[in-house]
């Protein structure tokens, strides 16, 4: 029937500056000095090793146990590494690659993941007429329903599903804020193989998907997007290295939440209602506006 990809792009390089315009704000970030860097360019080796580093301890924290935790096994998860990571992680490499449903898999570089990543799906596909994926960054979960809750909704046709509702978890005193996100990363593209060809989750970067935003016009429209709003399924953990997102988006959670459903061990500390003006922002006040009146009128929801 369908087979379901999820895809974790790790620490892959870029090849030059002309690279990055092809892939704005893709990866860029902090480095250890908290100044905006882009360790993934070739010539910023130290850098990126130092990353890499960091990541993996992210990842295998918070990433890794959420994805292992899912109570669907329909998928496969493909996790890409650059063909010149250090020999020095390859036992952490090892670990990953150990556990059910993992692919690992090396790219040369951005470039070379988005020329590879479309014959790998086929390659693991097992000729199935349907392809679904889905994009996850190496230091986000995912709740224990998303991936059974994104398979439901596969109904014979070509889709566009946003995970539209989730958590900001706040690495340093463990508080949470809720977010509407429909144009976010968390989305998953359902296609049908035509002709041997499909585009994949990766065609566009997230926030590029027109379908997914909620506006007036795409409410007027229908655009075609299913969008999941009556569960958070996903949470961006908010370590300070991550420069574009911010914590305070969308609306503090003034109570404690048990985490283990996104595979953490210790539950949320509640947020102060006076924090509320930290939260501030127009344009995520207005998302979350639009995400409400779209739920309230249920124009996307299965």
């Amino acid at each position: 029937m369908f087979e379901h990809f999820l895809i974790t792009r790790f620490n892959l390089k870029l090849d030059s500056i002309e690279e990055l315009s092809k892939f704005p704000n893709e990866f860029v970030f902090l480095n250890s000095n908290n100044q905006l860097s882009k360790p993934n360019i070739r010539f910023n080796e130290k850098d990126w090793i130092e990353w890499t580093q960091e990541r993996f301890g992210i990842f295998n924290e918070y990433t890794l146990p959420s994805v292992l935790q899912q109570e669907s096994a329909e998928f496969k998860w493909l996790i890409y590494f650059d063909v010149e990571t250090p020999s020095v992680f390859t036992e952490s490499i090892e670990k990953i690659k150990r556990a059910n449903n993992v692919h690992i898999l090396y790219a040369k570089g951005v470039k070379g993941f988005h020329e590879q990543y479309i014959e790998d799906i086929y390659r693991l596909s097992e000729h199935k007429e349907w392809i679904i994926t889905t994009r996850l960054d190496n230091d986000d979960c995912l709740e224990k329903q998303a991936i059974r809750t994104i398979n439901s909704m596969f109904n014979h046709q070509e889709n566009i599903i946003s995970m539209a509702s989730g958590y900001k978890y706040n690495y340093d005193n463990h508080e949470l804020a809720h977010s509407y996100w429909p144009n976010g990363p968390f989305i998953s593209i359902v296609e049908k193989i035509n002709n041997g060809k499909i585009k994949g989750v990766f065609h566009k970067p997230h926030g590029r998907y027109r379908e997914t935003k909620i506006n007036w016009n795409n409410l007027l429209k229908r655009k075609k997007a299913s969008f999941i709003f009556d569960k958070p399924l996903w949470l961006v953990v908010c370590h300070g290295k991550n420069v574009y997102n911010d914590f305070y988006t969308g609306f503090p959670v003034l109570s404690k939440k048990d985490l283990s459903g996104f595979g953490l061990s210790q539950d949320s500390k509640s947020s102060s209602l006076t924090n509320i003006t930290k939260f501030a922002n127009y344009v995520i006040w207005k998302r979350h506006l639009f995400s409400l009146i779209t739920r309230f009128l249920k124009l996307y929801i299965k």
